[in-house]
């Protein structure tokens, strides 16, 4: 056996002190441990940053949705929380009647949603989703605009009903303030959060 050893490594004649290299259980253990701690920090941060720039898709549309405000409030005297009197994509399917509130197109993370709705005091309100917005944690960018006037806020938007949790989207992942503006807006399945 020693011969053996002897012709592999030269230069060993003892194949007993004849050490092969490799790491201990202990060591791979402790370094398993380590990537699971950092893992476990590092994997929530990465999925905000994700939906924070997801988010940012929507603000686009809310651009193009308060310039054809702009449009139709010079035309009409007033604001419509219409979207289809201003989008006329095929690509949107939307459900309603005459006046539709809801258009969306895409799936998945990449799903676009137009939602409108009356605010208090008369106002119009309009939040683009990003991905599910039917699921907690998920939102995206909202505007009001007031009545009689067509200056604007810009906010963070969650949706409000299908039981989407309160505080999922905006504080936790947009950073922005705690409390929404108006809990009344949560009648027209919308809440809207001031930006930090």
């Amino acid at each position: 056996m020693n011969k053996i050893y002897q012709k592999t490594f030269p230069g060993v004649k003892n194949a007993a002190k004849c050490r092969l290299g490799g790491f201990t259980l202990i060591e791979l253990l402790v370094v398993v441990l380590i990537i699971g701690i950092l893992a476990a920090v590092a994997v929530p941060k990465y999925q905000k940053a994700v939906k924070r720039s997801r988010a940012s898709v929507a603000l686009p549309w809310i651009r193009e949705i308060y310039n054809a405000q702009m449009q139709y409030y010079t035309s009409n005297g007033k604001t419509t929380p219409c979207l289809n009197e201003f989008f006329e994509d095929n690509s949107f399917s939307s459900s309603g009647g005459n006046c539709v509130a809801i258009m969306s197109k895409g799936a998945g993370n990449k799903k676009i949603t137009l939602h409108s709705s009356y605010t208090n005091g008369g106002g119009v309100g309009f939040a683009v989703y990003v991905g599910n917005y039917t699921q907690s944690g998920n939102g995206g960018y909202g505007i009001l605009l007031n009545p009689g006037k067509m200056n604007y806020s810009l906010y963070c938007a969650e949706y409000a009903c299908y039981a989407v949790e309160a505080g999922s989207f905006c504080p936790t992942i947009m950073a922005s303030a705690q409390e929404s503006v108006s809990v009344k807006e949560e009648a027209w399945c919308r809440r809207s959060y001031p930006m930090n």
